[in-house]
């Protein structure tokens, strides 16, 4: 798969982001999600390390704590990672292209990504169950990025937890397949 016109947006508001043409790994899972308690629980934690001044000091018993245990885990890299990074590109497979966008919590162009999630259990279950590797790898795939992290609270356990995401793009060649306009008219060689 081929990946072109890489656009990166710094400082961007999410409402900005989400107004940006391009199929995000959301979009692919054609779903309305209204945010449980849980998911506003996740929001908080994410505003509180990345965008503090958009974080409403709710639960601010359950947020800080869990969010001080997180960035523990990301240690002295955290200063050296960009946050909440907007980007598009264009994923191109078999003479078809994919207008892709999406937003890294922690990124290091080139190198890594990092996502931050508050799960209810397991990382393990969480992917196999919503498919974050699939996440992931689309941001690792736009960004040329090595690898991705997802650094999650396990609710349950308390405990964080770590994945390593070696990028696949099997799924967003599926993608550009099922979702991309022809590019040039013509099969690639």
């Amino acid at each position: 798969m081929k990946v072109s016109n890489i656009n990166y947006f710094y400082n961007q508001k999410f409402e900005d982001y989400l107004k940006m043409p391009g199929t995000s790994f959301s979009a692919t899972k054609n779903e309305l999600i209204t945010p449980t308690e849980s998911m506003k629980l996740g929001t908080r934690v994410h505003n509180y390390l990345n965008e503090p001044h958009e974080y409403d000091w709710a639960d601010a018993e359950k947020v800080i704590p869990i969010a001080t245990a997180l960035r523990a885990t990301i240690g002295d890299a955290f200063s050296h990672l960009k946050k909440e990074v907007g980007f598009t590109s264009n994923f191109t497979h078999n003479g078809m292209t994919l207008d892709y966008k999406g937003r890294a919590d922690m990124l290091y162009v080139g190198k890594v990504v990092i996502d931050i999630k508050v799960l209810a259990g397991s990382i393990d279950s969480a992917i196999e169950r919503f498919g974050y590797d699939r996440q992931i790898s689309g941001y690792c795939l736009a960004t040329g990025a090595n690898f991705g992290l997802i650094i999650s609270w396990n609710k349950m356990s308390k405990k964080v937890e770590k994945k390593m995401i070696l990028p696949s793009d099997a799924f967003w060649k599926y993608q550009c397949a099922h979702r991309g306009f022809p590019t040039d008219g013509g099969l690639a060689k």
